[in-house]
């Protein structure tokens, strides 16, 4: 997310680095960067079944969906695209080549408007499942393997610590 809105920024164009391009970057990208592309990185045959399933009924996650009679909406005029028509066109985000008026690929705009929703509205509350190595290690939000409280306890400690520490710095500066 931190990545795609800087390009954005520093392109001064909400069409630099497209959802799907920000994810592709953090998954299969991602894991080719550090070298253990071959196992983790995809979902594929002989690879690690790593994957996190979201909640797709929760409201930041939710998808436009065409009015009923609707078609494509491409956002072409008199395409029906009313309400939903900001995904319409490659400059703002939409699948590549996709501009006004382009043949519907459903599939691909589907994709397309579910990655905008993951990239940009997805929290920690949008999490169902995680998937580690095969091994179900979150289940409906709750962590599995480990106990969630010990884990925030021993954090809170070692932030206190930091702190203290650093009021020591500060006063031996002083």
């Amino acid at each position: 997310r931190a990545a795609a809105l800087a390009a954005k920024l520093s392109a001064r164009d909400g069409a630099e680095l497209p959802a799907s391009d920000a994810l592709r970057m953090a998954t299969v990208e991602g894991a080719r960067a550090l070298g253990v592309g071959a196992a983790v990185g995809a979902l594929d045959v002989g690879m690690q079944a790593d994957f996190v399933m979201l909640r797709l009924d929760r409201a930041a996650l939710l998808l436009p969906r065409p009015a009923p009679g609707a078609d494509s909406g491409r956002g072409a005029p008199g395409t029906g695209a009313g309400h939903f028509g900001w995904w319409s066109s490659a400059a703002n985000g939409g699948p590549r080549g996709a501009g006004p008026g382009a043949p519907a690929d459903e599939d691909a705009l589907r994709s397309d408007r579910l990655a905008r929703a993951v990239l940009w509205g997805a929290t920690p509350q949008s999490v169902e499942m995680v998937v580690v190595a095969g091994k179900v290690v979150v289940r409906g939000g709750r962590v599995l393997t480990m106990d969630e409280s010990e884990v925030i306890a021993d954090a809170q400690s070692v932030a206190d610590l930091l702190d203290t520490q650093q009021r020591h710095v500060a006063q031996a500066d002083a």
